[in-house]
């Protein structure tokens, strides 16, 4: 799995990063993967004030990981859109790659 923690920049809303997320996601699926990314978000009663969203995505094995990386030119542009608008999130975010111990 590969976790980001993370707070929405100014300016976006739920509904616009949900969106981008979805586009996303329509890459793995039209390739024949699975959905692969999901975003959570830390409950509106918690006193929790950073790092208030988590976007996690699943991977059955490490070849899956690498070919859900390489879905070609039109997946590559999105994913730069998605860098260059998302910049100063991902500069600020917690990320890990982490495996099941069980």
């Amino acid at each position: 799995m590969s976790i980001h923690l993370f707070d929405l920049p100014e300016g976006i809303s739920e509904v616009e990063y949900l969106s981008d997320i979805e586009k996303l996601n329509s890459f793995y699926i039209e390739s024949g993967l699975e959905k692969n990314y999901t975003v959570l978000k830390v409950g509106e009663k918690s006193d929790v004030s950073e790092y208030r969203y988590a976007l996690v995505s699943t991977y059955r094995s490490a070849e899956e990981y690498e070919s859900t990386h390489n879905l070609g030119e039109e997946y590559e542009a999105f994913v730069e859109y998605l860098f260059d608008k998302y910049d100063e999130m991902m500069r600020a975010e917690i990320y890990r790659k982490v495996y099941a111990l069980n």
